[in-house]
């Protein structure tokens, strides 16, 4: 009997502790997803400042759930935050913004001030990310992340440096709330010591080159150039949008437009960006079937000028996960059609720009399909026959469907006939490619400061704790029936 009490013991214990082991796990190491490090270029989905204007809401404003409605639709390698994710950094209020993410891949944010209000820095640096961290995860690139307001200065002062250590010939970004410039009278010097900040991080900025520092914390946009390296604040995902001050000395302003910001980076040290306006224009993708899609894009910039938006698709082929990364013309439709043939891929778009590839079992490489090696059937319309099936298809399904808070028109199929252009390439197949294709030799990927990454890509583990809590829960109940059953039987034959 005693050895049952033990079992019983154990078990019960098992089930008072579950609720807390999955707090070990924070948003940064378990929505970490390999990226092939051999791609040509990379599409990250920048947004800062989604905290609600009642800071004590738990629930955070529409207009960033659309916002994450649409960084679900395009698919981007990964996510950057620029702080002021909650209103006041409170447990709850920090598990829902873990919630509002479930499912995405790669969300690396930084602290903003009203995510410290609470004092739950603790449990932020747990359950969300650290305070200073970096990220080298897209080639040719380190992102840096730091906790302006760290305490004391001294520690500000070592941390900060220390994520520029072995940066080796990689371009910098770096990512922080208070913004350094341009000056939108909500800077950083407002900060206890703020001068002194400023002055490590300008240091720092000059020394190491840095390319780009992504900021949030005054809730417009706004972008300048110091010194060959571009400033942006990017702080429109949600909170009250600010109209003050009235003249604000940047190269570009955009304000009382609520905003998230697509950022290309291509391995070779070069980026684009387009401050994407949110309450214009969609971008819907629509599955005709399992191998074709159409691409509806009516996004605009700040400014009212129609976008490219990019978008990455994933279709199987043979039980094999095939990726394609491409460009969404802007104010149309996009056509991708995508099939094998002869070991080849054929790929039927009128985009301009894409590419394929196929994971392989080393996941920093991949197979990678350009147009040099694809065959590209190039159309200018819609055709006739996909019409047709969109039409008939029951089974259609629309990956985005706007929200009537946004609700506008959308891109109407053009009826011209359709004109098709082949070009063919030598037939590859994914194994040939795989030898032939010259490999990038990058430096080697490091892993966070003080966070662990995966080496492998994560499958299959649950995002809430609450999920683990039932399933342990069920496993437990399971196991406690069987000993009770066990312990009847023992019981019935003395």
């Amino acid at each position: 009997m005693k050895g049952y009490h033990c079992i019983l013991a154990l078990i019960l214990v098992i089930i008072a502790v579950i609720p807390f082991l999955g707090y070990g796990s924070s948003l940064y190491s378990h929505t970490y997803r390999v990226v092939p490090d051999n791609l040509p270029w990379y599409f990250l989905i920048v947004f800062g400042d989604n905290r609600p204007s009642d800071t004590s809401s738990i629930k955070l404003p529409s207009v960033y759930y659309r916002i994450i409605d649409e960084v679900r639709v395009v698919k981007p390698f990964a996510i950057i935050g620029t702080g002021d994710h909650t209103g006041r950094g409170t447990r709850e209020q920090i598990d829902e913004f873990i919630n509002s993410l479930k499912g995405l891949e790669n969300v690396w944010v930084c602290l903003g001030n009203h995510d410290l209000y609470s004092g739950e820095l603790d449990y932020w640096i747990e359950r969300v990310a650290p305070e200073f961290y970096y990220v080298d995860e897209i080639p040719g690139w380190r992102i840096a992340f730091i906790n302006v307001e760290a305490e004391p200065l001294d520690r500000f002062n070592n941390e900060a440096k220390d994520l520029f250590k072995d940066v080796k010939d990689r371009k910098v970004i770096l990512v922080i709330h208070h913004p350094l410039y341009p000056d939108v009278k909500h800077n950083i010097i407002e900060l206890r010591d703020g001068v002194k900040r400023m002055n490590t991080l300008l240091q720092l900025i000059n020394k190491y080159n840095v390319s780009l520092v992504l900021q949030g914390h005054w809730h417009g946009y706004a972008e300048t150039t110091v010194n060959n390296t571009k400033y942006i604040i990017t702080g429109g995902a949600g909170a009250p949008l600010y109209w003050s001050p009235m003249n604000v000395d940047a190269e570009r302003v955009a304000k009382g437009k609520y905003h998230y910001l697509i950022l290309i980076l291509y391995p070779n040290g070069t980026y684009t960006y387009t401050p994407v306006d949110i309450a214009t224009g969609e971008i819907d993708v629509i599955a005709v079937n399992e191998t074709t899609y159409l691409i509806n894009n009516t996004k605009t910039d700040l400014w009212g000028n129609p976008v490219e938006v990019p978008v990455r698709l994933n279709i199987t082929i043979n039980k094999q996960l095939h990726y394609i990364v491409l460009m969404a013309k802007p104010n149309t439709t996009t056509l991708v059609s995508y099939k094998w043939s002869n070991n080849t891929p054929i790929l039927v778009t009128n985009t301009d720009k894409f590419y394929i590839y196929i994971p392989t079992n080393d996941p920093e490489k991949a197979i990678v399909y350009t147009i040099e090696n694809t065959t590209l059937i190039k159309i200018h319309s819609i055709p006739k026959e996909i019409k047709q099936q969109l039409r008939g298809n029951k089974t259609t399904t629309t990956i985005h469907t706007p929200t009537t808070e946004y609700k506008t028109a959308t891109t109407t199929l053009s009826r011209k006939t359709t004109i098709q252009t082949k070009t063919i390439t030598a037939s590859t197949s994914p194994e040939s490619t795989a030898q032939k294709q010259t490999i990038k030799t990058s430096a080697t990927k490091e892993s966070s400061k003080t966070t662990t990454t995966p080496s492998t890509v994560k499958t299959s583990i649950p995002q809430n704790i609450y999920e683990q809590y039932v399933l342990v829960t069920i496993i437990t109940v399971i196991l406690l029936t069987t000993v009770l059953i066990l312990y009847h039987i023992k019981r019935s034959k003395h």
